[in-house]
């Protein structure tokens, strides 16, 4: 055994901050800095946080109405590249037919995922008593 079954747990439990406190510090080694250099993401202070082009932080849910439509022109008139001379990009078909394909994957593998776990967990031996909102879940 590498650890006490406690220590175990507890850095089971505080894996992800630990790593993230890691190897945040592990980047200000001087070492590691100095080749690092101006890679490192700079945050504006002063600014806060914003959107990441010009637009309201709430999104209008109507749909036709006055704030969909500035909303939807707002949109529209914001070019990602930066450049005004280059047209703004859009998704071409095969775009979104490259991402339905892993999209599906990843919804079989959930859809069976669930079925599985339910299905072991159901198992005589462990008396499960079904509530009245069992399968909700499956409608959320």
């Amino acid at each position: 055994r590498i650890l006490y079954a406690r220590w175990r747990d507890l850095l089971s439990d505080y894996a992800a901050p630990l790593a993230l406190l890691l190897f945040t510090g592990l980047s200000y080694v001087p070492e590691i800095d100095r080749a690092i250099g101006h890679a490192r993401l700079k945050v504006p202070d002063e600014i806060g946080l914003i959107p990441s082009f010009p637009r309201a932080w709430l999104n209008p849910l109507l749909p036709g109405s006055a704030a969909s439509a500035s909303a939807a022109a707002a949109v529209a008139a914001y070019n990602v590249t930066g450049d005004p001379d280059e047209p703004p990009r859009v998704l071409e078909p095969w775009h979104i037919v490259a991402a339905a394909a892993p999209a599906l994957m990843l919804t079989a593998l959930f859809f069976f995922d669930h079925n599985v776990s339910s299905k072991l967990s159901q198992h005589p031996k462990f008396n499960l008593q079904k509530p009245s909102s069992y399968h909700w879940d499956f409608s959320v």
